[in-house]
């Protein structure tokens, strides 16, 4: 049985419902190709062929690809680094809850905890 909010998705996505997916998005595809031929035009002059149109309007098009897919890697990238920056917060509030509570470690060969003596060199710096 599904939730009723996954059914509302189910509900609201015609995709599943669409024999030709092709077809469903080639009015979007047009109006885009559209848009970069219209903005090519503009640049380029009255005076552009039809052939430099086309190759401007292409090459804008993959320059936006191109942009958007960068964008999307990173925003990838920021999220891994928060995601790994909780992780790590995560660890460390882990590793003190674990060490804390009010007990020390007691270290071998010391008296009940206490931090065993260091030595001093004649420069004043431990050794």
């Amino acid at each position: 049985m599904t939730s009723p909010p996954a059914a509302r998705v189910v509900a609201h996505d015609p995709r599943p419902r669409t024999p030709d997916r092709a077809g469903r998005t080639k009015p979007s595809r047009n109006n885009m190709l559209a848009k970069f031929t219209r903005e090519a035009r503009e640049r380029l002059g009255p005076d552009a062929t039809e052939r430099q149109v086309a190759r401007a309007a292409e090459s804008a098009r993959k320059a936006f690809y191109a942009r958007l897919s960068a964008a999307g890697v990173a925003a990838r990238k920021a999220e891994l680094r928060e995601a790994l920056v909780r992780q790590r917060r995560s660890a460390q509030a882990f590793a003190n809850r674990d060490s804390g509570g009010g007990h020390q470690a007691t270290r071998a060969g010391s008296a009940e905890g206490a931090p065993s003596p260091r030595r001093v060199g004649t420069t004043g710096h431990p050794s």
